[in-house]
């Protein structure tokens, strides 16, 4: 058995959640008429990578 299963399904989740956090807050600090849409982006991505996490932990 291998000690580290961090495999890059789960590293690629963590990033598309990080970037689901990240985009919303720096459009809201450059334009407001932004926020909505990158609000909808930031959750479609953080969905996506919550369920690759899931498929790779499997």
């Amino acid at each position: 058995m291998k000690g580290n299963n961090v495999n890059t399904g789960q590293i690629l989740g963590i990033l598309l959640i990080y970037l689901a956090i990240q985009t919303p807050i720096s459009a809201l600090i450059n334009n407001f008429d932004a926020f909505s849409f990158s609000l909808f982006i930031s959750l479609f991505l953080s969905v996506f990578g919550i369920i690759l996490i899931s498929y790779s932990t499997l």
